[in-house]
């Protein structure tokens, strides 16, 4: 079985993923942007997977095209970007913290974490789907 077959997969995830949409979520706009943002991102990794098989890409893109893929989700993230602080490091980190419980909103910075992790997980799930290296297999179990 040739190893670019996993493109009809993806094409037919892709579809279910679509169909579930109009179903789903076709009048919530709201809904609709990080669903179609999701969407963009599984076909942008559907299609590394792909030039991954059909090309043997060298590892510098398979960390590059990941994080690529993530800018979608990246854009559309309106969740929060507050962290709770350690008693021990609120004075020492900034001084507004203590007058608001310890929280600090981190802003951009959440979404500058989350596009450098997000190499990093990819290519440990493509390692754990393959099952070719335990070592990732233990790092990504124990991240999560």
């Amino acid at each position: 079985m040739p190893s670019a077959l996993g493109l009809v997969c993806g094409a037919v995830y892709m579809t279910c993923i679509i169909v579930t949409q109009l179903v789903a979520v076709k009048d919530r706009l709201d809904a609709l942007a990080a669903y179609n943002a999701a969407l963009l991102s599984i076909c942008f990794m559907v299609l590394l997977g792909f030039a991954d098989d059909v090309l043997d890409l060298p590892w510098r893109y398979k960390l590059l095209l990941p994080t690529i893929a993530s800018l979608p989700l990246l854009c559309t993230y309106t969740g929060a970007t507050t962290v709770l602080l350690p008693r021990p490091l609120r004075g020492l980190l900034w001084s507004g913290t203590a007058a608001s419980g310890g929280f600090t909103a981190l802003g951009d910075l959440v979404n500058t974490w989350l596009a450098e992790v997000d190499p990093m997980s990819a290519g440990a799930l493509v390692n754990l789907g393959a099952g070719t290296e335990a070592g990732w297999v233990g790092g990504w179990v124990c991240a999560c």
